[in-house]
C-alpha cells in the first residue's frame, strides 16, 4: 500500500505523513516522477534509497551519548493487536 502514492506528480512520503523516532528530525527530499513509465518509477526508487541512506547517515548525530543498554534482559514481543496495527512492531 505504501507504493501507490509514488505516482507521477504526487509529492507524498510516509516518513513525513506519519513520522516516528528520528524521522520528524530529518528532512528527506521526496522524489517525484514526471513521466510515469517504468524507467521513471525505477529512478524514483533509486532516489528513495538514496534518501534512506541520507537519514541513516544523520542518525548517529541524533543519538544520545553514553552507553545504551536495556535493563530488562527478557525479550518481550509486542501484543498481537499492536502487531496488526503497526509495522514497527
Amino acid at each position: 500500500w505504501w507504493a501507490y502514492p509514488s505516482q507521477p506528480g504526487v509529492c507524498w512520503d510516509l516518513r513525513r505523513a506519519a513520522p516516528y523516532d528520528v524521522h520528524d528530525q530529518s528532512d528527506p527530499d521526496v522524489p517525484v516522477g514526471t513521466r510515469g513509465d517504468r524507467y521513471d518509477r525505477y529512478c524514483i526508487r533509486i532516489e528513495e534509497m538514496r534518501q534512506s541512506v541520507r537519514i541513516i547517515v544523520q542518525c548517529p548525530n541524533q543519538m544520545p551519548s553514553g552507553m545504551i543498554k536495556a535493563d530488562d534482559r527478557k525479550l518481550c514481543p509486542p501484543s498481537r493487536c499492536r502487531m496488526k496495527l503497526s509495522m514497527e512492531s
